[in-house]
């Protein structure tokens, strides 16, 4: 289709090689020298180093179509603050010398926390675990009539668990929840056993009613606050 209608494809390959568990990963341009591809790309992900804020671009433009925006992109470098320059001479050597069983040990700890999310949490009803095979997080789906909204569910189970997840409404995903899979096994286990116990005095207690302050009362803690 983009061949057939002359499109551009920009492709965010971040998770690129982050895969696991028999899933294959194929770089977009690899599959045609027709179409011109802009690959998205950056350390954060696979190196695990999300606060360094290094990524690039990737401009696969075999019939020299994408000249101007070749120019467009480097005038927008030029006017942008970009990554510390520690981090920028650091890229080279990161590229070259990561050895492979770094990347392997990653996608075994991950591979195995998916594995643990889905054991601990299986038989929980309202709960269904969506089985990765790639990059770092789990979708656990939660029934709405018995746990609340997502942004409810994360919410109080922070509160009462000091467990931390993503509503999936942030991903456009409601009723979904996304956690992190990169911790340790230990440190997995137990959030698991925190999320089940959670979800255990939801379906016995129900969510605690919350306080409904009335006008008058707001303006007298304002008062007192003063």
């Amino acid at each position: 289709l983009a061949y057939r209608y002359h499109l551009v494809i920009i492709a965010d390959e971040i998770y690129g090689d982050l895969t696991y568990d028999g899933a294959v990963f194929h770089p977009l341009a690899t599959l045609t020298p027709k179409v011109p591809i802009i690959t998205c790309d950056g350390i954060a992900k696979r190196w695990m180093v999300p606060g360094w804020r290094l990524g690039w671009l990737i401009i696969h433009d075999r019939h020299r179509v994408l000249n101007e925006v070749r120019k467009g992109l480097v005038a927008l470098s030029q006017k942008i603050v970009g990554p510390c320059a520690l981090v920028q001479g650091a890229l080279p050597k990161i590229l070259a010398e990561t050895p492979e069983k770094y990347f392997e040990h990653n996608r075994q700890v991950i591979s195995k926390n998916a594995n643990i999310v889905s054991k601990l949490l299986k038989g929980l009803e309202g709960v269904h675990c969506l089985q990765p095979h790639g990059a770092m997080y789990m979708m656990i789906s939660i029934d709405r009539s018995m746990y609340g909204d997502d942004l409810k569910f994360a919410s109080e189970l922070i509160q009462e668990e000091s467990v931390y997840c993503l509503p999936g409404s942030a991903f456009s995903s409601p009723g979904w929840i996304r956690l992190v899979i990169t911790h340790s096994e230990e440190v997995t286990e137990e959030a698991m056993r925190r999320i089940r116990a959670f979800c255990e005095r939801r379906q016995t207690e129900g969510f605690p009613e919350s306080e409904e302050i009335s006008s008058d009362e707001g303006c007298e803690i304002l008062s007192e606050s003063n």
